[in-house]
């Protein structure tokens, strides 16, 4: 059986590689962006080691959160998905599992709800991204190239000495000041844009050639396949958390709306006639508070049960270039900090 420091040798090994790998080719980075778009909760190492072993994850948590807070179970014999935990004195790996190697049964576990983007959708979300980014575009598509754009440029003029240092040893070391400039730019904007549709359900074949991406064999030094995956991932993450936030109201008020259409309803009786005004509305209204409280507790995604995912990540105002030392979230649940796997032993269900 491999020792811990083994462990955590061979999984440190495995991140590397996949730094590597992600760059090398158009398909391989897009590929990795449609796996960080579901991911984009957590930091961008996270992100890379759960592309690497297991590309089709959805939603992940510790097995104590699938546990306590979702009463769901692990399936017996799957293994965790390594981290690696670089927060305390020394890394240590930590395990989550995907909502895929969950079960639980009907009447006491709870669901796993997931935000989609929807064609009634479109407009709540424009205007939530029009407030925060100011003028947007005749399309979702459109108005996502301009907001990726606009962060981009915002970042390399807040960390261009950064990234200029950063650059050393790489192809990109060799532009000048100009055209480094353009390359991240053109890198973080076609990125970003890339990640957002592909969360949002757009079909990227039908935006995107691999021209787009042909800088990607540029970033060839793994100092700057973390700047750019950190940068990329953060800038996205910032714009899906208030796409999130919109669509998640909107969905709570149609169903707040449509309960008390039915309550509505149900309150006439056409062969009693109306009831007493005074009574239909202590019922409604007491109803009503209710189904809020109702809906807050179903459509709690996993993403909101701790404080620190309220809180909006703002990357362009950093004064460096983030580093990959975060604690995070992978796709739409939070990791707690109850991990009683982190001391390095592997984990599996049982």
């Amino acid at each position: 059986m491999m020792s811990r420091q083994k462990k955590l040798q061979f999984y440190q090994s495995v991140s590397e590689e996949a730094a590597g790998n992600i760059t090398k080719t158009v398909g391989n980075w897009t590929n990795f962006l449609d796996s960080a778009a579901k991911m984009y909760k957590y930091p961008f190492p996270d992100q890379l080691l759960i592309h690497t072993q297991r590309p089709d994850a959805t939603a992940c948590a510790p097995i104590e959160m699938w546990n306590d807070s979702f009463n769901r179970w692990v399936k017996r014999g799957t293994k965790g998905i390594a981290l690696i935990d670089d927060t305390g004195n020394y890394p240590r790996l930590k395990y989550v599992f995907d909502v895929s190697d969950t079960g639980g049964s009907s009447h006491n576990s709870r669901p796993v709800h997931l935000w989609e983007m929807k064609q009634e959708h479109n407009e709540i979300v424009t205007e939530a991204l029009a407030n925060v980014h100011g003028e947007m575009g005749n399309t979702l598509p459109e108005s996502f190239r301009n907001i990726a754009y606009q962060l981009a440029c915002k970042y390399y003029s807040d960390n261009f000495r950064e990234i200029r240092f950063c650059a050393e040893g790489s192809i990109l070391d060799e532009h000048d000041d100009d055209n480094l400039r353009v390359a991240i730019e053109d890198a973080l904007t076609n990125s970003i844009a890339y990640t957002l549709m592909s969360r949002c359900g757009f079909n990227t074949d039908a935006y995107f050639v691999d021209e787009d991406f042909n800088f990607i064999n540029d970033f060839d030094t793994p100092d700057m396949v973390y700047a750019l995956g950190t940068a990329a991932n953060e800038l996205s993450a910032q714009v899906l958390r208030d796409i999130e936030s919109a669509i998640k109201k909107y969905e709570r008020e149609q169903t707040v709306e449509r309960s008390q259409s039915n309550e509505h309803e149900a309150d006439i009786q056409p062969s009693r006639g109306l009831p007493v005004a005074g009574h239909q509305v202590e019922r409604t209204a007491e109803r009503t508070d209710s189904t809020i409280g109702a809906v807050r507790d179903n459509e709690e995604s996993i993403s909101e049960r701790t404080q620190e995912d309220d809180v909006q990540l703002n990357a362009v105002e950093r004064d460096s270039v983030p580093t990959s030392a975060r604690n995070g979230r992978i796709g739409e649940l939070s990791v707690g900090g109850n991990d009683k796997t982190s001391d390095g032993e592997e984990q599996s269900a049982r």
